[in-house]
Formats: structure tokens, sequence, C-alpha cells
């Protein structure tokens, strides 16, 4: 499970996100960007499941070409679900690392209408966003946080997306999927929607390895719990 995280704040739209992409053994092969972005629509999409590096151009390409941030939203399940099929075919390949996981696509932007910050979640049937959500619809959310982590580091009143959101992706770090494996690694990336536009920064290079598992800083991640139990 790789870093896809996506909160609303009041004046902007959050994604918090990783560079690792893996194997199923949980190797790290390649690191490269999950966020698509259109300035033009002030839309951002992040993308969690299975992946090509570039995919995020490919997928900005087709955001701007759209007419309008209305036409896009609504064009969004089509675009979903060829992709989702892209990928499954390239999973099935013989030399394929991955094995088939269905695309979940988490949506920040300002509403172009409405002139305020939005998210969404779409994603293919099997997406985990938990048996109430009918895949390929645009569902608003709040919050979605992914892998777990400690509940005191989830947005909450004051919360400080690039302070806070490193604490939260640091403890991302230490959860390990069904294999036994961490999958959150490369870069710590943090894209942010406002009313003026779309800003993406890196808050923390980690030195993780090509070919080799992620390993976890300990005594890092335990210093941050600590002191967001002391408070700040």
């Amino acid at each position: 499970m790789t870093a896809a995280n996506i909160f609303l704040l009041p004046d902007r739209a959050c994604l918090l996100t990783d560079t690792g992409k893996y194997n199923d053994a949980g190797e790290m092969l390649a690191t490269g960007r999950k966020v698509a972005s259109s300035e033009r629509h002030r839309v951002a999409i992040a993308t969690a499941g299975i992946g090509y590096l570039g995919m995020d151009a490919d997928l900005a390409r087709w955001m701007d070409e759209q007419p309008s941030q209305a036409a896009l939203l609504q064009r969004l399940a089509d675009r979903g679900r060829a992709l989702n099929s892209e990928l499954s075919e390239l999973s099935a390949e013989p030399d394929s690392h991955h094995r088939a996981m269905p695309l979940q696509m988490f949506v920040a932007l300002w509403h172009a209408q409405r002139d305020q910050p939005e998210t969404y979640i779409m994603g293919a049937p099997g997406s985990e966003f938990g048996p109430s959500y009918t895949p390929w619809t645009l569902a608003g959310v709040a919050e979605v946080i992914s892998p777990r982590a400690d509940r005191s580091l989830y947005p909450h009143p004051g919360f400080d997306p690039r302070r806070d959101g490193l604490r939260l992706i640091e403890a991302q770090r230490a959860y390990k999927d069904e294999r036994g494996a961490h999958r959150v690694g490369g870069q710590a990336e943090l894209t942010e929607v406002t009313r003026d536009g779309i800003n993406q920064s890196v808050l923390r290079v980690w030195p993780d390895k090509l070919g080799q598992m992620i390993k976890p800083e300990v005594s890092r991640l335990r210093r941050l719990l600590d002191r967001k139990k002391r408070g700040p």
C-alpha cells in the first residue's frame, strides 16, 4: 500500500504521496511522481494501485486537453476505465513485477463555479474505498488516509499540511502490508490546490535504495509520535 492521502482544509485541497514504485515482494524498483496536475483547470489527481513511469505526465496532458473543469470531471470515469484496462494488460505480461490491482484516483481541486476547495475519490471495482462506494463514481470526501497511522496524526483543526503532513507520512512508513513489507518510500510530496493555483513541494527525501526493501527509520518515527503526544 503506497502512500495516497487526500484531505480538505478550509483554504485548500491537499494530496500527500510518496514516489516509490514496488514489486509484489515490496522491493522499490523505481521512483516517480504519482500526481498529475492541470494548472489550467485547478485540478490535481493522485493515482494508486499499479502504474507506469510517466503515467502522471500522460494523465496531465489529457487533463489539459479538456475544454473545462466540468468536462474533465464528467469524462474522468471513462478515462479511468481505459487506464485501468491498460494497466491490467501490463500486469498480465510475462515480465511484469506486479499483480493486477484496481486503479484508485484521489482528486483535489478548486471548484471553478463554487469558488472553494473540494476533494473526491474515484476508483475501479475492488478499490479500497469501502463497501458503500460505487465504482467509477466521483464521490466527495473530507479525507482519505492510506495507509493507516496513529489517529492523532490525522488532519485536525489547525493542521499544517507541511509540518503535520510530514509527521503523518513519516509514520505511514512504519506500516506493513499483508506480506510484511513497507511501501512508503522515495520522497514525500505535498500537492496543494488553492484559488491561486497548484503548488507541489518535496517534504522529505528518504535514503531508500532501488532494488531493496524499504527500511523505515524507527527511531525517527518514535520521536515524531512522542512529540505529537506531548504537543507542539
